[in-house]
């Protein structure tokens, strides 16, 4: 089983959609995008709004059926 995302994101050069918090250790220890090796800072990735509103959703729509 896999773990919800809390904040997706968007890494600009590749595209890659990953929850920050992962992208954010990483470059910890390599600044570049893990998916094509260019260059990337946390400063750079872009929100992804319209999944996290649909993550949101989901949770609630579950909250509501336990």
């Amino acid at each position: 089983m896999g773990t919800l995302m809390k904040d997706p994101v968007i890494l600009p050069s590749s595209g890659n959609i990953v929850d920050r918090s992962t992208i954010a250790r990483h470059l910890l220890s390599d600044q570049n995008d893990p998916f094509n090796r260019e260059a990337l800072s946390l400063d750079m990735v872009i929100p992804h709004a319209e999944l996290q509103e649909k993550i949101e959703a989901w949770k609630e729509e579950h909250r509501n059926k336990s």
